[in-house]
């Protein structure tokens, strides 16, 4: 098969030892000729891309148009949705003038161009991403891949020591909903005689519910140092000044939802968030609940908020804010709910027997407690919902359960393992599937 990867160094090569086919990588570097294992060249097998070169649109300066077929109306018409998140997404990126309309534009329409030439060209059969898309050009290589039916295998984690694959941003556990339901039954009787889980999703489940700190941080993405209190005071002057001088003290005996701002940008807001990567549509809309609602900022965060985005949160009624040293267990535990785009919150409240407004998507969107909102109207049935929810351990570790088969460990080798198993199965389903078609003729 063809593929289309984009991952880091080591773990394009342990994919290569385990599957044998064509490859087409995207890496922090290039990959050379010595890194490359046995039976594998470049330029015939291999053909590798720089991510920072094409992330910024470098790569496309040295190419001749003329020798790439330009779009048509019905391929830029049908990734519609896809130009404005990926042009939401080139905030984040040097090299494009994300001040200016034209250059986005321009920067997307070349990605677009390229990638839909070369997804035929090279007859890519399967794309794979070692995270959702977020850097632009990914983003416009996954929409391409949707809308031409090409399989796509995202990697995310559930925590630091175990992931499993998406399809779909939006789906990204499409048959979850039917094995929670029919493991529920399978265990209706089981009255705690046999331990549903295995020991490191039960030890995550026990340090929740019993509402300890816990070991293993259930985080979404691998946590990266991207920006310190120092560094906001020295990008923004006097930012976390004014945001101190806002906050209130929460009232735990009075009735709240809890949202903690995302780290922006990041993939959990765009594109996971939806029209919701811009938080303060969400907040806005939860400020209609008729419930305070504390706003936390991510302890993190070192640009792209600004003084505006403050004085617009405390513009909205029932909106306060409360300080970034505030315990976010405490938080959880003493809310009436938590409200997140997709964050790693929403999946702590539930761990702890809580409930969860998302506004995005992600794997806890199927999960007990989750209530998706999508509208004003999505509001009122769920905080009814909330109002008479009562919460049951056994069902949560029945949806943790129906998770297990999707499962790996995460390491390097475990996720290539993981990977390379999945293609087999892939090309066996397609090899069976021409035969079947054979046999039609």
């Amino acid at each position: 098969m063809n593929l289309l990867v984009i991952s880091n160094q080591s773990e394009a090569i342990e994919l290569m030892k385990r599957y044998k086919g064509n490859y087409t990588f995207i890496s922090k570097r290039k990959l050379t000729k010595e890194q490359l294992p046995a039976g594998y060249k470049i330029g015939a097998n291999v053909r590798t891309y720089a991510h920072t070169r094409m992330k910024k649109g470098l790569y496309y300066t040295k190419i001749n148009w003329n020798n790439i077929p330009p779009l048509d109306s019905q391929t830029i018409e049908a990734l519609s949705y896809c130009e404005a998140e990926t042009l939401k997404m080139f905030e984040r990126i040097g090299k494009v003038n994300a001040q200016l309309y034209s250059s986005r534009k321009q920067h997307y329409m070349n990605h677009l161009r390229y990638w839909n030439y070369i997804l035929d060209v090279n007859k890519i059969d399967v794309f794979y991403r070692c995270a959702p898309p977020h850097e632009g050009y990914d983003n416009v290589i996954y929409h391409l891949c949707l809308y031409k039916k090409i399989p796509i295998y995202m990697f995310y984690q559930l925590h630091p020591k175990l992931a499993y694959f998406a399809r779909n941003v939006r789906e990204p556990l499409p048959n979850i909903t039917d094995i929670y339901k029919k493991m529920l039954d399978d265990y209706k009787d089981n009255n705690n005689k046999e331990e549903i889980l295995r020991k490191g999703l039960r030890t995550l489940m026990d340090e929740h519910w019993n509402k300890k700190i816990p070991s293993v941080s259930p985080t979404i993405i691998p946590d990266k140092k991207k920006g310190t209190q120092k560094n906001l005071l020295k990008l923004h002057k006097g930012l976390l000044k004014f945001y101190a001088s806002q906050c209130v003290k929460p009232n735990y005996n009075k009735p709240y939802i809890y949202f903690p701002l995302h780290y922006q940008y990041e993939a959990t807001t765009c594109p996971m968030g939806g029209i919701y990567s811009d938080q303060l549509l969400a907040i806005e809309l939860l400020s209609r609940a008729g419930i305070q609602v504390y706003v936390k900022e991510h302890p993190r965060m070192s640009k792209n908020r600004s003084l505006a985005y403050y004085k617009k949160l405390l513009s909205m009624p029932n909106v306060s804010l409360v300080s970034i040293k505030a315990d976010n267990y405490a938080l959880i535990d003493n809310s009436f709910c938590v409200s997140t785009i997709t964050g790693t919150a929403g999946w702590q409240a539930i761990l702890r027997g809580k409930t969860c407004l998302m506004f995005g998507f992600n794997f806890y969107q199927y999960a007990p407690g989750c209530f998706q909102i999508k509208t004003l109207e999505d509001l009122k049935p769920a905080i009814d919902g909330i109002k008479s929810y009562v919460p049951n351990r056994a069902h949560i570790e029945i949806f943790l359960k129906s998770m297990e088969e999707f499962l790996f460990d995460h390491n390097t080798i475990s996720n290539m393992t993981a990977f390379s198993n999945e293609l087999k199965k892939l090309e066996k389903e397609r090899l069976m599937n021409d035969e079947e078609s054979k046999r039609h003729i």
